[in-house]
């Protein structure tokens, strides 16, 4: 029996995570603490033998991507797996961006933001993508905590009723999926 097996981790901390403020569209390395996470990382998931790796575009993913592999797997930038985009609402404080952008039937979008149903929809391409081209492979995936959240329901299923946020994704939170 061939399994995919799927490590979704989310990137290290960045001086906007520190400061409680969205992060989509605006590329910000890891800070000092984002980069010991990273390393931490690395020591957790150094006996697995990823068959390749994808990241967002950003900075923050590529960096934890990096040091967590260490140059040994190809790293591909995937625009899919781009943080959700916060519209109007990038850089401010997370306060503003409540439970209401997670529920599934309100689909708002209020802000700009990208509403749930986009962004499910991005994601679950991306998830069926690898499932057609990937499926016998180990594969790491840095991301960004919306992100991670939405290819978590896709992978795991959802209902119209279900609670989103009830997955927390701190930074380098580490999921496994055998599929």
């Amino acid at each position: 029996m061939v399994f995919m097996i799927i490590y979704l981790v989310r990137h290290g901390q960045t001086e906007a995570n520190k400061f409680g403020l969205l992060l989509s569209s605006k590329d910000e390395p890891l800070n000092s603490f984002g980069l010991k996470q990273a390393e931490k990382g690395k020591e957790l998931l150094k006996s697995i033998n990823f068959d390749i790796c994808f990241t967002s575009p950003f900075a923050r993913t590529m960096e934890t991507a990096n040091i967590i592999l260490n140059n040994k797997t190809t790293i591909i930038n995937d625009n899919r797996l781009r943080e959700r985009d916060f519209g109007l609402l990038e850089s401010k404080n997370q306060k503003k961006y409540d439970a209401s952008f997670w529920n599934l039937k309100l689909n708002k979008s209020d802000y700009e933001v990208e509403s749930i149903q986009d962004l499910l929809q991005r994601t679950k391409e991306f998830y069926e993508y690898l499932k057609e081209n990937f499926a016998d492979k180990t594969i790491l995936i840095v991301s960004h905590a919306a992100t991670i959240r939405a290819l978590h329901f896709n992978i795991v299923g959802y209902t119209n009723k279900t609670n989103f946020l009830a997955f927390k994704v701190p930074n380098l939170a580490i999921f496994k999926y055998i599929l």
